[in-house]
């Protein structure tokens, strides 16, 4: 495990620099203070039922904020006429809150009837 992480290091500071080793590198604290128990505050924080729950809304989070963050700064370009500060006041709490909800909705309504395991298999009548 260890020589693969190194690998990942390396791989990322060969291809893009120093700069693309910071997510590696969070990837490998958290996985290792799960592991080992050494960081058990972080460890703990990772437990958490917040942090939990953002773990569930993870893929949803990155499927819908792309878009998301595309559409709010085209629309509030037009909203705000060119003035940088109404820009940043709305786009600053809109850029966190649009997309956590929306794949909070997406996780709740697409992404659990489809991980949901019917009781009884569905049968067609004919």
């Amino acid at each position: 495990m260890l020589f693969r992480s190194l690998g990942v290091l390396a791989l990322c500071i060969v291809r893009g620099g120093w700069e693309k080793t910071l997510a590696p590198l969070a990837w490998m604290l958290c996985l290792g203070a799960e592991t080992s128990g050494a960081l058990p505050w972080l460890s703990a924080a990772l437990r958490h039922r917040s942090a939990q729950w953002f773990g569930g809304i993870s893929y949803s989070l990155y499927l819908v904020n792309e878009p998301i963050q595309k559409l709010l700064g085209i629309g509030l370009a037009h909203l705000a006429h060119r003035d940088a500060w109404i820009f940043a006041a709305l786009w600053l709490p809109l850029a966190f809150a649009l997309p956590i909800a929306a794949a909070a909705l997406c996780w709740r309504w697409i992404e659990q009837p489809f991980l949901r395991k019917p009781s009884q298999p569905r049968t067609s009548r004919l």
